[in-house]
């Protein structure tokens, strides 16, 4: 018979959660944490089942490893929230939600992004692409709360076509 699930580990520490920290973890649903924290999600981590991520009171730092496969829910918490999504797979399954303070999401595979990848992606502030990137941005970019105004500076080696992307107020 397999283990019971805990519905929620709460980590109350503001620290640095290396993927590491995870080794012994498993059948964990959610991680709640509290504070400022830096948190890296790779293979220790996808072997828990967290399944959702939600973010502290402080400026925190979220990496997700291209080791972590699992659909991920984020939500971020009440300061300026940094979130790394490594693959595009990862993007297109997760479901992102940053909410008070500046939210960046960072995307680091040198990839296309249709404008659908950005469809579970809300309330994100700037966008910041790493390498060579092609990215259609329209309806569903437009409600994810990044503006043309915050990515113009942000921007790398990418094309970026802008169907309906709004100025900032």
């Amino acid at each position: 018979m397999p283990a019971p699930r805990s519905a929620i580990t709460s980590c109350t520490e503001s620290t640095t959660y290396a993927d590491s920290a995870f080794a012994n973890v498993s059948n964990i649903d959610a991680l709640v944490l509290n504070g400022a924290n830096t948190v890296t999600l790779g293979a220790n981590a996808d072997t828990t089942g967290f399944t959702s991520l939600f973010g502290g009171t402080g400026n925190s730092v979220y990496t997700q490893g291209a080791a972590f496969d699992n659909a991920l829910t984020f939500v971020g918490g009440s300061g300026n929230d940094d979130l790394t999504v490594t693959t595009a797979a990862q993007l297109a399954n997760d479901d992102i939600e940053g909410t008070s303070g500046q939210d960046t999401l960072r995307l680091t595979e040198s990839t296309t992004y249709a404008d659908s990848a950005f469809a579970n992606v809300s309330n994100i502030d700037a966008l910041v692409l790493s390498g060579a990137n092609t990215v259609t941005l329209g309806a569903n970019a437009d409600t994810t709360g990044f503006t043309r105004d915050r990515m113009s500076t942000r921007l790398n080696s990418s094309h970026v076509s802008e169907s309906r992307m709004p100025s900032s107020a």
